[in-house]
């Protein structure tokens, strides 16, 4: 749902919705508008941390990269040996969105200025390993392997 900002300008927090990747949006400075120029210091109790008003999360080969807007001159890896998750041998989407209803959006978002403002879940579909260079299906049984499948 399109949050109206002071000034009654509307906000979409979830943009650039693919199967892929997608962009969350905060106006953490309460402008009314994304400055995806500025930066914010929130106070935390283990120290101060730079936050941006836009986060960018994308599959990218079999990696998992995030980018905080001014924060990241590059995109960071934080997940690496990524693979699409799968329910009964269907291989799913590594992003999906659902509406208030529940229903899954087609992606990538076909519309953004209508149906990325009905954003209200985003499911993750993926399963990560680590196997020291080889590829999810070599993987063996006792190793390391966690499947994620998270609302959010």
């Amino acid at each position: 749902m399109c949050t109206p900002a002071p000034g009654g300008n509307c906000i979409d927090p979830i943009i650039n919705a693919t199967a892929t990747g997608f962009t969350i949006q905060n106006n953490r400075n309460g402008s009314g508008t994304i400055e995806p120029g500025i930066t914010i210091v929130d106070a935390m109790s283990w120290g101060n941390v730079t936050r941006g008003e836009r986060i960018t999360y994308a599959i990218v080969g079999t990696s998992l990269q995030r980018q905080e807007s001014t924060v990241d001159v590059t995109p960071q890896t934080i997940l690496i040996n990524v693979s699409q998750g799968s329910v009964g041998g269907v291989p799913q989407p590594y992003f999906q969105y659902l509406d208030a209803g529940g229903n899954v959006l087609a992606t990538p978002i076909t519309n953004p200025s209508v149906n990325q403002s009905n954003i209200r879940t985003v499911i993750v579909n993926f399963q990560v390993g680590n196997q020291q260079g080889t590829v999810p299906a070599s993987w063996r049984d006792g190793s390391i392997r966690v499947a994620v499948s998270e609302f959010a």
